[in-house]
């Protein structure tokens, strides 16, 4: 798409500023990804670490719940892209 991404794991900011470069349906879902983006980037140091300083394992900070909704917000992202990718893939052949 031609969008310099930032170093950095949210990349929500890029995906709202660059909405208009994506397909309808895509951009239908910048909403979600943004947001997904933004939560799990926030939760990532926590579901590896846990809260160090105040001794929390990973288990004992982040619940089953928010657990099965990350994996679901990731599995659906993927999708997402990958169709992106597969519809971008063949538009260039």
């Amino acid at each position: 798409m031609g969008i310099e991404y930032p170093k950095r794991h949210d990349v929500s900011d890029v995906l709202v500023i660059a909405k208009g470069r994506f397909p309808g349906w895509f951009q239908g879902e910048i909403n979600f990804l943004a947001d997904t983006s933004r939560i799990l980037a926030k939760k990532r140091g926590v579901s590896m670490y846990g809260e160090e300083a105040l001794l929390l394992s990973p288990d004992e900070v982040v619940s089953g719940e928010e657990a099965r909704v990350a994996v679901e917000s990731a599995e659906k992202t993927y999708r997402l892209c990958k169709r992106l990718s597969d519809e971008l893939g063949n538009f260039h052949e």
